[in-house]
């Protein structure tokens, strides 16, 4: 369900509105999200240091920042492929 959420909101972002970008952030602790958007062809561009809990208790975090251009996303796929072809093309999500 996860993946039809993010291809949903690339489509609306990048077809109907027209953005050069996307972006995200993500906790480090989170690996299902960060395999999930690296699949769609999402690369880091920054990480902030955060807390898990408030202080004392809590322990250090990276909220990594991550972000999709839309020349490199699947959107620019080539036409005659369908998004579950065998293409190595970076971003191309297997739904």
């Amino acid at each position: 369900m996860g993946k039809a959420i993010v291809f949903h909101m690339l489509e609306k972002a990048f077809g109907r509105y027209d953005l050069p970008e996307v972006r995200i952030s993500v906790f480090s602790e989170n690996t299902p999200a960060l395999l999930l958007y690296s699949g769609f062809g999402f690369v880091p561009y920054g990480i902030e240091e955060r807390s898990d809990k408030p202080p004392p208790k809590g322990k250090r975090v990276a909220l990594i920042h991550m972000r999709l251009l839309l020349e490199l996303s699947y959107l620019q796929h080539p036409k005659h492929c369908s998004l579950h072809c065998s293409c190595q093309f970076v971003g191309s999500p297997q739904l």
